[in-house]
């Protein structure tokens, strides 16, 4: 009950008005008077008089004497329904004990003419049979696992609670376990349910999710039924990459030769992944090479195999398109047994922790390469004066590990005015056939030519064929023709036929300083050949003198090393100048020079200067 004293009262008018203690220590008593009033008692036995109207009160602590009278009037309380107990008190008034004495409006209060008894989980109706209490709150599941449920159901006026049904929008429930349970003052069912979310979910990424509803119905017995439905919130989790073996491809291959200028393979890796919302990457690490390596690095082998992804935001499944290229010619070195062979790792990632990988195996196949025949593929030979003319054939074969190459000439080297013979290396000889008829009949300034077919075999199957011409030179009958390179010189030059001498720094080809096939710091020169002269002008002028005049016809020049040089030709006739003649030589060509009878056709000595150059020559042709 209030108390006998109070103090200063909070009267009310006939509005809707909102009364408050002037003190919450010190007992007041209110007045509501006419209209739809708010009245917060104080923390001490109020007298509460609401007055007419819908009027809403709040006692707080306190016993507390609350009258409603006239309207549909409504008795807050903070505390749950369960820690109060209801029952009938004289006069029809209702008591109202709260038994959890932290709530904040501890005390027993007495209502009278107040129909509603508002709690924070419950609306209780005074006089009425009220529907269950249903506690279930909003629920957050995962996409992979079963999350357990549990309700509580209590009945106010002592009624039965059954549960009538419990359903959700997605997955599944199992059947209810109930058992009963006591809470406060009330003793309740409580009910165990698991809700499986099984595969419907799995399409979720992380930060996605998915909302369904969880509906319960329970009654009392008594014609009360109580309906609840909550929010049910399934949050996705990463859900693996996977790499569909079946349907992908692992293996790229190919053969040297099969298209220009690249080998190329593509194939594709398949793999899948439900959450449609991941954005995935590819990564790629060269894991092995083994094979004959020539030519390129690790870091070369990791740019042959490129891949391009096809992603599966948006779609269940998604690709990898690899492609293996190299470049056709870096690898002809390879022969006809090798192989050589790259591993790769694949990695797919989704950017959440998870991926998968896979090795992609790519092989080159070699082939057999035909070798390639260099060196010197021309000679020649004068009618009467140089009846042998040397050469060398330089065989090479990109095929590594190939071993000798075997060489031969189609026909067994008998040709229409000469034989040719080659050595195991590559090394010919043609021998002219000087008592030919048709050789005899040539006058100065005709040319006949011996064509041969050499053969150079890698005893794998492989055979180049080169021609080697050899041109046989005229000279006129019954001239006194000399020609100072009919000898060899094998020592250098130290005299010639006719008197003829060699002023100077003279060698020959083939003799301790100068080789046809270059030196250390030269390159290749094929029209250096066996047998020719050669002049360094870095000791100065060179020079071909004799005691008595001669007719300085013809010869062949070529520039040794240097790409290309002047060679100036002087005539002299005792001591004095009668002129020069200048040749342009170029490394690698053959110059045939005709000299100028005004000059040449009556001289003792003839210079050659080359500007500290070397030079060579070849069938100088001199008459007299």
């Amino acid at each position: 009950m209030a108390r006998d004293t109070f103090g200063k009262p909070v009267n009310g008018t006939d509005e809707d008005d909102i009364l408050t203690p002037p003190d919450r220590t010190e007992a007041t008593k209110f007045n509501g008077g006419d209209g739809n009033d708010r009245i917060t008692g104080s923390d001490e036995g109020d007298e509460i008089n609401a007055g007419d109207g819908d009027d809403t009160v709040e006692g707080g602590g306190g016993n507390d004497l609350i009258r409603g009278n006239d309207g549909d009037d409504t008795a807050v309380y903070q505390g749950s329904v369960l820690d109060f107990l209801f029952s009938d008190g004289q006069g029809n008034t209702t008591i109202i004990e709260d038994t959890r004495p932290d709530d904040g409006d501890e005390g027993i209060d007495t209502l009278k003419h107040i129909g509603t008894l508002e709690f924070p989980d419950f609306i209780y109706h005074v006089g009425v049979n009220n529907p269950p209490l249903v506690r279930l709150t909003d629920q957050t599941a995962n996409e992979d696992d079963p999350l357990d449920i549990t309700f509580d159901a209590f009945d106010l006026d002592g009624g039965t609670v059954v549960l009538d049904s419990m359903s959700v929008t997605g997955g599944s429930l199992s059947v209810p376990v109930a058992t009963p349970v006591t809470v406060g003052n009330y003793t309740g069912v409580s009910f165990d349910v698991t809700f499986d979310p099984g595969t419907s979910y799995q399409g979720l990424a992380v930060n996605e999710f998915a909302l369904e509803s969880l509906s319960v119905q329970v009654s009392d017995g008594q014609g009360g039924v109580t309906t609840l439905t909550r929010e049910l919130v399934i949050e996705g989790r990463n859900d693996p990459v996977l790499i569909d073996l079946a349907a992908s491809d692992f293996s790229a291959a190919v053969t040297e030769d099969d298209s220009t200028p690249y080998l190329t393979d593509t194939g594709e890796i398949a793999f899948g992944d439900v959450d449609l919302l991941d954005t995935h990457s590819v990564e790629v690490v060269l894991t092995g090479m083994d094979g004959p390596v020539q030519g390129f690095n690790e870091e070369d082998a990791l740019g042959f195999l490129g891949v391009v992804l096809s992603d599966t935001a948006g779609v269940a499944l998604g690709t990898a398109t690899w492609t293996f290229s190299v470049q056709n010619d870096e690898f002809q070195y390879l022969g006809a047994t090798d192989v050589l062979t790259f591993t790769y790792d694949v990695t797919i990632s989704d950017g959440n922790g998870s991926f998968a990988t896979e090795t992609v195996t790519a092989t080159i196949t070699g082939l057999n390469d035909a070798p390639e025949i260099t060196g010197d593929i021309t000679g020649r030979v004068t009618e009467d004066t140089i009846l042998t003319v040397f050469g060398k054939l330089l065989g090479e074969d990109v095929d590594i590990g190939t071993g000798r190459l075997e060489w031969s000439i189609e026909g067994g080297g008998i040709g229409d005015y000469g034989t040719i013979e080659v050595d195991l290396f590559g090394g010919w000889t043609y021998r002219l056939e000087n008592t030919n008829p048709e050789v005899q009949d040539l006058n100065l300034g005709d040319m006949l030519s011996d064509i041969f077919i050499f053969a150079v075999e890698d005893g794998e199957g492989g055979r180049t064929t080169q021609p080697v011409t050899i041109n046989i030179f005229g000279l006129d009958d019954g001239e006194n023709a000399i020609n100072p390179l009919l000898q060899t010189f094998e020592n250098g030059v130290s005299g010639g036929p006719g008197g003829l001498r060699f002023a100077g720094s003279w060698g020959t080809v083939n003799a301790l300083d100068y080789l046809s096939d270059g030196r250390a710091n030269n390159p290749y020169n094929p029209a250096l050949q066996s047998g020719m002269f050669v002049a360094n002008n870095n000791a100065g002028d060179v020079s071909v003198l004799r005691e008595t005049n001669f007719d300085l016809e013809s010869a062949y020049f070529t520039s040794p090393f240097a790409s290309s040089l002047t060679l100036e030709v002087s005539a002299y006739d005792d001591g004095a100048l009668l002129g020069t003649q200048t040749v342009s030589l170029v490394r690698g060509d053959t110059t045939f020079v005709e000299f100028d009878d005004a000059l040449f056709d009556s001289v003792d000595e003839v210079r050659f200067a080359a500007s500290g150059n070397f030079f060579a020559m070849d069938d100088l042709l001199i008459i007299g």
